[in-house]
């Protein structure tokens, strides 16, 4: 390998039942490490972020609306509970009127690859 140059790794995921088992590997197939990860945790654990930054965008921003793209969007439940969990941690705080609406974004999936090109785009007009 040339110096300076970082090893590539894989992450292989195979999603079943409540957990998720997990392996990171190299280009040739050995595994450097593996193990498993309970499936609510980390959900949980994932929308609680997720409202944090969306918490975040509104003290920042103060937006009527939050959306959001990528994957997760494809999934209305998902944004669904994105916005509950939200709605929790602001609850009986002031600025609780002010809640943005929480949705995903109409191009979905292609959302962050639009954003990707049009700062390309802006770069390099």
């Amino acid at each position: 390998m040339e110096e300076g140059l970082r090893e590539r790794k894989y992450l292989c995921l195979d999603v079943g039942g409540t957990s998720i088992k997990y392996a990171v590997c190299r280009e040739d197939g050995d595994i450097l490490s593996s193990g498993t990860a309970k499936v609510g945790k980390t959900l949980e654990e994932f929308l609680h972020y997720m409202a944090i930054g969306c918490v975040n965008v509104q003290f920042a921003y103060d937006p009527e609306i939050i959306a959001i793209g990528g994957g997760i969007s494809a999934d209305p439940w998902i944004i669904e509970e994105i916005g509950r969990t939200y709605r929790e941690l602001v609850k009986g705080q002031q600025m609780e009127y002010l809640l943005p609406r929480i949705v995903a974004c109409e191009k979905g999936n292609d959302a962050n690859l639009l954003g990707a090109l049009k700062y390309f785009f802006k770069l390099y007009p």
